[in-house]
């Protein structure tokens, strides 16, 4: 492994990612080997395991596991039935997204209708305060006070902070 990474670092002096891109390489293919080799050990383990209790070998416990050839009628019986409960599930599903989608547009409606409201009330709330304000600068002209001095005009720039 030194003799790799002396001449991985050979070929590329000037680069530090392409060795370590080589580095990586021949590590992940000695931590794959490694794999394969204690793959192979823990089958020969467990094959000593069960031959010592004189079960079956492991080959033999996946023929068990494998269903019998089932009656075809019986097969097409449960498939229908399976399919039956499937498109029984969709439409639930169907008619639940269509009633959560009524629920939604009739609060979006109810939501509009409040939010129109509420404009129309702060329209008329900034009218008010518009007619009063117009109101108390003509009692001020007519009681003789000076109007309220303007605005001063805005900076040519603005500071910086």
């Amino acid at each position: 492994m030194a003799e790799v990474c002396a001449n991985v670092f050979a070929v590329c002096p000037f680069s530090p990612i392409v060795p370590i891109k080589c580095l990586l390489a021949v590590f992940l293919d000695v931590l794959q080997d490694r794999l394969d080799v204690c793959k192979a050990e823990a089958f020969y383990l467990l094959s000593a395991i069960v031959e010592s209790e004189k079960g079956p070998a492991p080959e033999d416990m996946i023929g068990e596991l494998r269903k019998p050839a089932a009656d075809p009628d019986a097969a097409k019986a449960q498939r229908d039935s399976e399919a039956h409960q499937r498109a029984q599930q969709q439409n639930r599903r169907a008619q639940a997204q269509a009633t959560e989608q009524a629920t939604r547009a009739a609060a979006n409606a109810d939501r509009a209708a409040h939010s129109r409201v509420k404009h129309e009330q702060a329209l008329q709330a900034a009218e008010e305060r518009r007619a009063r304000v117009e109101k108390s600068r003509a009692d001020a002209l007519a009681q003789g006070r000076k109007p309220a001095a303007p605005l001063p005009a805005p900076a040519a720039s603005t500071p910086v902070r």
